[in-house]
C-alpha cells in the first residue's frame, strides 16, 4: 500500500510549478503567504530558529518537498502539547487543519503564484533582538572559577572532547531593584552552544552554591526569549550579579564564545512578579532497553500559587512529561501533557494565572526510552543517571508562578 504522503509527494513531482490550472484555483497571494506569514515566518527568517527563510513564493516553492513532508508529519510548527490541549496555551503553534489542507491542496495545484499586487504587506519583523530595542544588553565578563577577565574575543571553545559546564559572570550597579518587562539570552557562537541558563546572586541573600531550579532566562534550542504582560515582571535584584551557565558542544571547529542577555525594563512597578521554581529527581536510574522508564518528582505548595508557565527538561531519552496538581480536597487535575523533543524544548504559557491552593501537590511525571527504538539515544546498553552531559539525564519541571509585588 502507498501512504498518502507517498501519493502526494508524486502528484508534486508530476505537477507543473507555478501555473494555475484555474480560475478558482489556491494562490499564493490571496491564499497561501497570509498563512505562512502568520504560522511560520516568526521563526523561518534570517538570524532565528528556522533553519531556513520562508518569506516569499520563491522560498516556499523551492521547499515545497519539505514543508509537504513535515506537514504529513505533524513536525512543523513545532508544538509539543498533545492535542487534547489544544486552545489551552496562549502560546500555541499549531496549524489549525483548515490552513493545512490548504497548504497541501495547492502544493497538489502545483503552486500558483497568483497575482504579486494582491501579495500581504512584508511583515515588520523587529531587526536584531527578538524582544524589540532591548534597554541594556550584558555580556558574560569573567571566569567565576577564579575572577578572570575574558578575553575581548571570549571564551575559547576546544576543537573537540568534552567541556564540563562553564559558568561567567557579569556585575550589575543598579542601585534599586529593577523590574523585567522582556528579556532575551543570545549564545556568541551559537552553533557550539547547546544551552544558557542565566542565574542571579543577590548580594542581599548571599547563598552556599548556585540553585539550578530558578533562574532568571534560559536560551534552548526552541524557546529563547520571554515577553511578560503589562503588570507582570521578573525582578532584578539591586547589585545583582548574573551568572552564565554554559554547555559547550565542540564541532571541530575553532569558536569563541560570548553569550549575551538583553533587557526590556517596565516603566512602572509591576503588580505581581513572576519567578521560576522546578520539581526535580536527580536519583533515578535508567536499565538498558527500557522503552518508558518512569520517573517522578513532587512537591507541596506552601502558599496560594498562580501558575503561568510550564518548560519541562528531559535530554536525549526524554520520551513525555506530565504536570498533575493534587488538590488538598483530594480531588487531582492533570495540567500538561506533553510529547517530550530535547531538540525543541519549549514553554507552555497560560493565558491567565492558574490558582492553586495552598497545600496542593505539584507533581511531575515522565518517561524516558532508552531502548535501541528511540534514534536520539546515545546508547541503549548503558544505565542512566542524573548528569549534566547531553548522553547522560536529568529531569527538572520548571514553571513559572505570580505573586503580588510587596
Amino acid at each position: 500500500m502507498f501512504s498518502c504522503s507517498a501519493i502526494f509527494l508524486a502528484l508534486l513531482e508530476l505537477a507543473p510549478l507555478g501555473e494555475e490550472k484555474s480560475p478558482e484555483s489556491l494562490t499564493w497571494s490571496r491564499d497561501i503567504a497570509p498563512i505562512v506569514q502568520r504560522r511560520c515566518e516568526a521563526c523561518h527568517r534570517p538570524g532565528q530558529a528556522g533553519p531556513f527563510a520562508l518569506q516569499d513564493y520563491e522560498q516556499v516553492k523551492g521547499r515545497a518537498k519539505t514543508i509537504a513532508q513535515v506537514l504529513e508529519r505533524g513536525i512543523m510548527p513545532p508544538w509539543n502539547a498533545d492535542p487534547k490541549y489544544d486552545g489551552v496555551f496562549a502560546n500555541e503553534r499549531r496549524l489549525p487543519a483548515t490552513e493545512k489542507e490548504k497548504i497541501l491542496t495547492w502544493f497538489q495545484q502545483g503552486m500558483p503564484r497568483g497575482n504579486p499586487e494582491e501579495d500581504p504587506p512584508a511583515v515588520a519583523w523587529p531587526t536584531g533582538w527578538s524582544i524589540g530595542e532591548p534597554d541594556v544588553v550584558l555580556a558574560m565578563e569573567n571566569k567565576m572559577e577564579d575572577g578572570s577577565r575574558l578575553p575581548p574575543e571570549g571564551f575559547s571553545v576546544p576543537r573537540e572532547g568534552v567541556v564540563d559546564y562553564q559558568y561567567f559572570t557579569v556585575e550589575t550597579s543598579w542601585p534599586e531593584d529593577r523590574w523585567i518587562q522582556a528579556i532575551e539570552t543570545r549564545p556568541g557562537s551559537a552553533d557550539v552552544v547547546h544551552h544558557v541558563l542565566i542565574l542571579i546572586e543577590d548580594p542581599k541573600t548571599p547563598s552556599s552554591g548556585l540553585d539550578f531550579r530558578t533562574y532568571l532566562a534560559v536560551a534552548v534550542p526552541g524557546d529563547t526569549s520571554s515577553s511578560y504582560p503589562e503588570g507582570y515582571a521578573k525582578r532584578l535584584p539591586a547589585g545583582a550579579v548574573l551568572i552564565f551557565q554554559m554547555h559547550y558542544t565542540p564541532n571541530g571547529k575553532e569558536r569563541f564564545d560570548r553569550s549575551s542577555v538583553a533587557i526590556r525594563f517596565c516603566r512602572n512597578v509591576p503588580e505581581f512578579e513572576v519567578v521560576t521554581h522546578a520539581v526535580v529527581n536527580d536519583r533515578f536510574r535508567i536499565p538498558p532497553g527500557a522503552q518508558a522508564h518512569e520517573v517522578r518528582a513532587e512537591l507541596t505548595l506552601a502558599e496560594d500559587t498562580g501558575l503561568v508557565a510550564f518548560f519541562p527538561h528531559m535530554h536525549m531519552r526524554g520520551k513525555d512529561f506530565r504536570y498533575v496538581a493534587h488538590y488538598p480536597d483530594g480531588n487531582e487535575e492533570e495540567l500538561l501533557f506533553s510529547h517530550y523533543d530535547f531538540n525543541w524544548q519549549e514553554s507552555y504559557l497560560l493565558a491567565d494565572p492558574l490558582p492553586l491552593p495552598a497545600g496542593t501537590r505539584l507533581e511531575c511525571i515522565g518517561h524516558f526510552d532508552n531502548s535501541a527504538e528511540n534514534p536520539n539515544n546515545p546508547d541503549p546498553k548503558a544505565w542512566v543517571s542524573w548528569g549534566e552531559q547531553t548522553w547522560e539525564e536529568m529531569f527538572i519541571g520548571y514553571y513559572d508562578l505570580v505573586r503580588p509585588v510587596e
